[in-house]
């Protein structure tokens, strides 16, 4: 069930007086700007004592005490400030709210919006460590995966591929690719087309093979293989539209520092310089400059690694981009509107956050987040902020980073809890959270459901 909207200052950026009519109003979502007689705080909290009382015989919705509660909470902060007699704007929504201070004709203080999740059609196919892309066309493509669980040879490993239409909310199947795969990267290409690469195949062995899907037909076809085989790796689209990929986990199990590069023009892989340390389970990120930062890595269990560094294509160079402040897998890393880069989570039952500078190369932190989270997902909202949803294990809850701030909010539950999920930006600002792994038995725990997130 969704959190309810949070009420209170972390909201606004004035302290409201709430009157007789407008305590009236709020309840019934129309909060008006007359001055009829002020409500006391006696007569406010003699409310909520009634409606409680009401409640416990099944009278008042829990709804209805929320707002009385977020009432008797803004006439206690009045009382100790000196007594405001702004009003008070509804809660959960982006009005613009003046500062207490100010005159009428002072600059205006826009609230951000916590933003809701609802449930669209589940896929097809239920499923979890799969890919997802957003296409040219405004759709998002979602291939492969594991629907049955356990490290059994190949039960449950898919090569099927769904279309969602954000338009008519339907999925739609597309061709299947060539093979089945877990842990794959899938980039869109600068022509329209999609690639996949690598993952873990038959025999759970991690592959060099390639395959790029044409919208135009409908096709997938063989491109060509890696120089090393590789899952669970980090891969971009550069600047110049070639392909970089570092690190993963090998077709013996261990842990990559090789690093190569794809040109769609010629079809072919190149090896670059390699890191300075091997990772799987790592981040990369393309920074503005044109630079990739990958961040920590491992295997499931600890040790995790705390180093980071950055590749410098037009030098062909890694450098150091420091330390973390712990160590880190399967943890992730946004680009924030202003270059800098927020890295969340973890293996470990982390909640600490930290951001890498590049102007400074340094890593300070960010805060906590209010859960535990690894395997989740994080996005860049249009605003600036960052959405940070779900995590191993079991977790439906979704926080927001302001970097302007420098703080965490909670934002609204998922409908189902969820990790092992992907999340996909859509060109209208929503995001689509799809699949994933909610605990349970088996193959009861691996998910079908999709749910949209919009502000």
């Amino acid at each position: 069930m969704p959190r309810p909207p949070q009420v209170g200052g972390a909201h606004y950026y004035s302290t409201p007086t709430l009157t007789t009519t407008e305590a009236s109003q709020l309840e019934q979502g129309d909060a008006g700007h007359e001055e009829p007689e002020t409500l006391t705080i006696r007569d406010q909290l003699g409310i909520i004592r009634d409606d409680t009382s009401r409640m416990e015989e099944g009278g008042v919705t829990m709804r209805r005490l929320i707002l009385l509660l977020a009432v008797a909470a803004a006439a206690i902060s009045i009382t100790a400030c000196s007594g405001s007699t702004t009003p008070a704007a509804p809660a959960g929504g982006t009005d613009v709210v003046p500062d207490a201070s100010s005159s009428e004709e002072s600059p205006s203080k826009v609230v951000k919006a916590v933003g809701e999740f609802t449930p669209v059609k589940p896929m097809i196919d239920s499923r979890q460590f799969h890919a997802s892309v957003l296409l040219q066309d405004g759709r998002v493509m979602v291939v492969g995966g594991r629907r049955g669980s356990g490290l059994h040879f190949d039960r449950g490993k898919m090569d099927t591929v769904e279309i969602f239409d954000p338009v008519s909310g339907e999925w739609t199947e597309g061709a299947s690719m060539r093979n089945v795969r877990v842990w794959q990267s899938l980039l869109l290409l600068e022509d329209g087309r999609v690639m996949v690469i690598g993952g873990e195949g038959v025999l759970n062995f991690a592959m060099r093979g390639t395959e790029i899907w044409d919208p135009a037909t409908d096709e997938w076809t063989k491109s060509a293989n890696m120089k090393v085989p590789r899952d669970k790796t980090a891969a971009t689209i550069m600047s110049d539209g070639r392909i970089l990929v570092a690190g993963g986990t090998s077709d013996t199990y261990g842990l990559l520092d090789a690093v190569e590069i794809y040109d769609p023009g010629a079809n072919t892989w190149t090896k670059v310089s390699p890191m300075a340390v091997k990772r799987s389970r790592h981040t990369g990120t393309l920074l503005q400059d044109g630079r990739f930062l990958v961040t920590g890595g491992g295997k499931e269990d600890p040790p995790y690694d705390d180093t980071a560094e950055v590749y410098d294509p037009a030098t062909d160079t890694w450098s150091s981009a420091g330390t973390m402040s712990v160590e880190r897998a399967d943890h992730t890393a946004t680009l924030l509107a202003d270059g800098r880069v927020l890295v969340v989570g973890g293996r470990g039952k982390l909640t600490s956050a930290e951001i890498w500078d590049p102007d400074t190369n340094s890593w300070t932190s960010a805060g906590d987040t209010a859960e535990v989270r690894s395997e989740h997902t994080a996005a860049l909202l249009p605003d600036g902020r960052v959405l940070v949803v779900g995590g191993a294990t079991d977790v439906a809850s979704s926080e927001l980073y302001d970097p302007e701030t420098g703080t965490w909010s909670m934002s609204e539950d998922m409908d189902r809890a969820r990790y092992r999920h992907t999340m996909t930006a859509l060109g209208d600002g929503r995001l689509l959270v799809v699949g994933g792994s909610s605990g349970g038995s088996a193959d009861e725990g691996i998910l079908s459901e999709a749910e949209l997130y919009s502000q």
